[in-house]
């Protein structure tokens, strides 16, 4: 594949396609995400990305200078010598594939650390794929020593990584698979001092910590405390539940408690048992999730935020126990080499014994920085995912199919928010916009990266939004202002702390606001991401981390996209979500065939309704039927409760026609029309042809 993309540039032909070809499944030999990164560089930049490519397959160059000339070409947004030199020996298999094999951090980092050595220069991408290439030849030459020769540099590299890479076989027992593990890895805790230093190498973590995060904690501590949990102050708690010293992920059900006095007073009676009040701490946190003492939105990352924020020579930011993203306490166990948290311990007793256990082996290393123990741990845990995956597992093949969508278009869609760094999903109502986005905005910020979810509405504002005054006051009663960070503010904060993933904030019925009012100068920053400007309140200097995304939703049946401000328009992707359009024109289909294949008619009956609008920015969207117990019995009700009524609205001028939409009467123009092809005649026009297209 690659060779022929060279022949391709060579020949002045057309070569972008197949280079993003020899990227897809089965290639598991480079990072998702690099490469994907790297091909969204190539589509915006084709002549900078064809520089870069020619000089690699200069022949005339030797194979180490021609990665490091490549390397000079990337931009900065594709770093990290390491995933350089992967994606430069990738490529390089275009020339000779048998002399110049794959490079890969782990395996020739492990491989190098069994036999004691530490070759120079693996800083640079170039220098790298040097000591890798030394490692190959000097390899083959004991092996030849031995009566074991090998054919070529391809052979060498697979026998390494067979050793450091493969799986340990069935037939061993637990401890020698724990055993080989181990070895493979090459992270035990004897290693952990060397980890640590070159976390604080390559990041360049100040000794004495983060000033900034230290501030941060002491500010919540402030709000946490027995005399602050008398009158609470409710601006500060919602910067609790967002990025301020880390984030716990969105909190909206804690956020809701906020709005009103009752449930203030629940949060702060909660607050003051889990830190002040009487009996262990594991009762208290197990109370706090059962029903004596539960208040919903309450969860245990906001619990562990709490004594993390108060207790910080205890407690380490890391806010979960188990995470789905694999980036909790039970992880970092696993990657620092620890014991596993014991069996049948309460949700409480292991929270505390997965914190006390990481915080007792980090603590020589980060004395009083507990923030520098989560920043290492989170650098840890990502370093493995973007170093060590070999999984065959492609996570935009697997969620496409989760989500009974296209594969390519999830990968174009994926590609277009990296373009922009903005897009939106619009349509109407139930067809899956938000659904797919969350899902969408998950798999973005996979490694470690942030999700804020919010929602525009009519009077939803700039102040909301970025910035604004809030009233304040002090001991003595008096009112004063001070200005506010908004969730945009505080999510792009959280991606200038964590460069090395992506962050994503959600907005849903983004047109239900006014932008124009709520968006401000960041009109301008949304297209000049690399630039500053001063905002309207604080007067500082603000930019928008070219690592934060943005994912909208808008509902076309409030408001026609072509009623959009134009600027706001060319500012984002948009991507339709119309139940006869890809990707959701065959999504009810296979989703029942899937899952409900006994209601296999219900696509009929959908489609026959959808005909009859015309209107394809009121059409009935699929979500309204993706239940596991969808029968003939939900089916009718959530027509009569939740299609009938939506409707109702379109022809309130004219109710009768309304009567064309029940389910009965759709129901017999579907068996006449089935009628009517078996017997040969025509069954009415395509649907999809009496729609106009979209803009």
């Amino acid at each position: 594949m690659l060779e022929g993309v060279r022949s391709a540039m060579n020949s002045g032909g057309e070569w972008l396609a197949g280079l993003k070809q020899a990227f897809q499944p089965p290639n598991n030999l480079t990072s998702f995400y690099f490469h994907g990164k790297f091909l969204d560089w190539a589509a915006r930049d084709p002549a900078a990305a064809q520089s870069a490519l020619e000089a690699l397959w200069d022949i005339e160059l030797e194979p180490v200078e021609a990665v490091r000339t490549f390397a000079s070409h990337l931009p900065d947004e594709l770093s990290g010598p390491g995933s350089r030199a992967n994606l430069a020996s990738f490529l390089l298999t275009a020339i000779d594939a048998t002399q110049l094999p794959i490079y890969k951090f782990t395996v020739f980092e492990n491989a190098y650390r069994s036999v004691g050595l530490d070759p120079a220069d693996r800083k640079t991408p170039h220098g790298a794929y040097a000591a890798a290439l030394d490692f190959l030849d000097t390899y083959g030459g004991k092996l030849a020593e031995r009566s074991r020769p090998q054919r070529d540099r391809l052979d060498l590299q697979g026998l390494l990584w067979t050793v450091f890479a493969g799986e340990a076989p069935e037939t061993w027992s637990a401890d020698e698979k724990t055993g080989y593990a181990n070895f493979v890895k090459g992270q035990t805790v004897n290693d952990l001092g060397a980890l640590v230093a070159r976390f604080r190498d390559e990041i360049g973590y100040p000794p004495e910590g983060r000033v900034q995060r230290h501030r941060e904690r002491e500010d919540l501590a402030a709000s946490l405390s027995r005399e602050a949990l008398a009158e609470p102050d409710v601006d500060e708690w919602r910067r609790f539940a967002g990025p301020v010293y880390g984030s716990p992920g969105p909190q909206p059900g804690f956020n809701t408690h906020l709005q009103t006095p009752e449930g203030i007073r629940r949060v702060a009676d909660a607050f003051g048992y889990l830190l002040y009040g009487e009996g262990e701490l594991h009762e208290r946190i197990d109370a706090l999730q059962s029903d004596e003492r539960r208040v919903p939105g309450l969860g245990e990352a906001l619990i562990t935020k709490a004594l993390a924020v108060t207790l910080p020579d205890r407690w380490f930011p890391t806010y979960v126990t188990k995470s789905r993203k694999q980036v909790g306490r039970e992880d970092v166990l696993r990657l620092l080499q620890l014991p596993p948290i014991p069996t049948g311990l309460t949700l409480g007793q292991a929270a505390i014994w997965s914190n006390d256990t990481v915080y007792q082996a980090l603590k020589p290393h980060f004395p009083d920085d507990a923030w520098g123990m989560q920043e290492f741990a989170w650098w840890a845990l990502k370093r493995e995912v973007d170093e060590d995956d070999t999984s065959p597992v492609d996570p935009v093949a697997e969620l496409a199919g989760e989500l009974f969508l296209s594969e390519d278009w999830l990968r174009k869609t994926v590609r277009l928010l990296h373009d922009k760094r903005q897009i939106v999903f619009y349509g109407p109502p139930g067809t899956g916009k938000t659904y797919v986005a969350r899902k969408l905005a998950a798999l973005v910020a996979h490694g470690g990266g942030s999700v804020e979810t919010i929602q525009f509405h009519p009077s939803y504002a700039y102040e909301d939004f970025v910035e604004g005054y809030r009233p304040k006051s002090d001991d003595a009663g008096q009112i004063s202002y001070e200005i506010v960070d908004g969730p945009l503010k505080r999510l792009a904060q959280a991606a200038q702390d964590r460069p090395e993933v992506d962050h994503v904030l959600l907005i849903d019925e983004i047109n239900r606001a006014n932008t124009s009012k709520v968006l401000g100068e960041l009109y301008y920053l949304l297209e000049y991401r690399d630039e500053e400007m001063r905002l309207q309140y604080s007067s500082v200097p603000f930019s928008l981390p070219s690592n934060l995304k943005i994912i909208a939703t808008m509902n076309t049946a409030d408001r026609s996209i072509a009623l959009l401000d134009a600027a706001l328009r060319r500012r984002f992707h948009f991507l339709a979500f119309f139940p006869d359009r890809e990707p959701i024109d065959k999504l009810l289909s296979e989703w029942l065939a899937a899952r409900r294949p006994e209601m296999q008619h219900v696509v009929k009956l959908v489609e026959a309704a959808n005909e009859q609008l015309k209107d394809r920015d009121l059409a009935i969207g699929p979500s309204h039927f993706l239940r596991e117990d969808l029968d003939e019995e939900s089916l009718e009700l959530i027509w009569e409760h939740s299609v009938l009524p939506y409707l109702e609205e379109e022809f309130f001028a004219d109710p009768d026609q309304l009567q064309d939409f029940e389910l009965s009467r759709l129901r017999d123009k579907v068996e006449r029309q089935a009628r009517a092809v078996d017997a040969g005649m025509a069954a009415g026009p395509d649907s999809a042809d009496e729609y106009p297209e979209s803009p």
